[in-house]
C-alpha cells in the first residue's frame, strides 16, 4: 500500500474511532506500513509522520500509530459485532 492509501484507511479509522484508532491502524496495518517505509526508502517515524499527515489528523497521534506497530507482534484486532437495528 502507499502512504496515501495508509492515510485514508487511518482517516477513515479515525472518524469511526477516534480515541483507539491510531492504537488500531498501527496494530492493523503494521505490515503495510513497514512495506510502504521500504519502498519509500524511509525510516519508520518518517513513514508514520507522513501518513499522519497525510491523513488529515492531528500530528499528536503519530505517537500511537507507532505504539501499535510496536503492539502488533502481541496482540490481534478483533471485530466489535455489528449491532441491529431493531
Amino acid at each position: 500500500m502507499t502512504a496515501r492509501e495508509l492515510a485514508a484507511r487511518l482517516a477513515d479509522l479515525h472518524r469511526r474511532e477516534k480515541s483507539i484508532a491510531a492504537l488500531l491502524f498501527g496494530i492493523e496495518y503494521a505490515r503495510d506500513i513497514e512495506e510502504c517505509r521500504n519502498l519509500m526508502g524511509l525510516s519508520r517515524n518518517a513513514v508514520i509522520i507522513e501518513i499522519v499527515q497525510l491523513s488529515g489528523i492531528p500530528p499528536s497521534y503519530t505517537i500511537n500509530v507507532d505504539k501499535g506497530i510496536r503492539m502488533a507482534p502481541y496482540v490481534s484486532v478483533r471485530r466489535r459485532p455489528s449491532r441491529k437495528s431493531n
